[in-house]
């Protein structure tokens, strides 16, 4: 099929054809006058780099608010983080972030390595958004308390101990002698009162 079509194509002579439309644009281009064209404005001319102007996104914060957001607790944050669809703030919160100390308008915090470099930069923004007050996000040499994500894991180990002492895990052991205990997960109703 495309064999024949570069067939025709060859057949095809390409040289009268841009003639013709050549004679055709010149006719339409004499047809203009220069008064004509001194009228016309430029639109959207195409503009060097340097030329343009840096527009710098602007923060919209919202006026109307009627219930101003009070946040007393980095788990609220977090809680919010989640409600507001932030997943990259809340895994930041979580893993990342030692809590030193947390007031309203005023977060201080320690860190491990792996902190994504704008997370003060984002945090205050939608800090500044959600509550509409801006707040102090200050780094701290004092280690603080682990993270939640660490905490997590030291709850689930001293569960897993917990269990392992305990008769019923000592029974299946007795039936399962290489069986492993790797995870504990609780009931929903445990969750909700935790």
């Amino acid at each position: 099929m495309f064999l024949l079509r570069l067939i025709h194509l060859k057949d095809f002579n390409f040289n009268n054809k841009l003639e013709s439309s050549k004679t055709k644009l010149e006719i339409e281009d004499k047809s203009v006058t220069s008064s004509q064209i001194s009228n016309k404005k430029t639109i959207n001319q195409i503009k060097n780099i340097a030329q343009e102007k840096n527009i710098k996104p602007e923060i919209k914060i919202e006026t109307k608010l009627t219930g101003k957001l009070s946040i007393k607790s980095l788990s609220e944050l977090i809680n919010l983080c989640s409600l507001k669809k932030e997943i990259k703030l809340k895994y930041e919160l979580e893993k990342n972030v030692n809590l030193v100390k947390f007031d309203e308008g005023r977060i201080e915090i320690s860190f491990n390595d792996n902190l994504d470099k704008n997370f003060v930069k984002d945090l205050s923004t939608k800090l500044l958004e959600w509550t509409n007050q801006r707040w102090i996000i200050s780094f701290s040499k004092i280690q603080g308390e682990i993270s939640i994500k660490d905490k997590k894991k030291n709850k689930q180990k001293i569960l897993i101990e917990k269990t392992k002492n305990s008769d019923l895990f000592k029974t299946m052991q007795d039936y399962f002698p290489d069986a492993e205990l790797v995870a504990i997960k609780p009931y929903k109703k445990d969750e909700e009162n935790d």
